[in-house]
């Protein structure tokens, strides 16, 4: 056999003991640990820009079909919500991604926390401005 044996499971009583190389088994624990970073990566720079846009594009669209505009007034705190929901995700998701280093721990999250609010308000004016509501 090669160098990495493959995992084969003997179960004995109620629990399994794995027959294979300490390094397959070191790998396969590293493995576990960044796959779910990097969905959580992606959840937190691309789908959380993606459903901010499609919640302001769709709040344009159906207050300017009944002839306002979507963010003024009494209806601005659905932004405000949108947008503070929107970064506290992406924060979480950073802060998990990052469980295992504790100084990345803390500064992911304050650098995406200020990267991404950027991105969102640069979000919502060019959305706005596709709307026609470009100051």
């Amino acid at each position: 056999m090669g160098l990495i044996d493959p995992v084969l499971p003997v179960v004995r009583g109620s629990f399994r003991v794995h027959n294979c190389h300490p390094l397959a088994y070191a790998l396969r624990n590293t493995m576990m640990r960044i796959r779910p970073a990097w969905s959580l990566y992606l959840i937190s720079w691309i789908g959380i820009p993606v459903l901010f846009a499609t919640f302001v594009g769709v709040e344009y669209h159906l207050s300017l079909r009944a002839g306002n505009l979507p963010f003024l007034g009494d209806r601005e705190w659905k932004w405000w919500v949108a947008f503070a929901v929107s970064l506290l995700c992406g924060v979480a998701c950073i802060a998990r991604a990052h469980l295992y280093q504790r100084v990345a721990r803390v500064l992911m999250p304050l650098l995406y926390l200020t990267v991404m609010a950027i991105a969102l308000l640069l979000i919502h004016v060019a959305v706005a401005c596709t709307n026609g509501d470009c100051l």
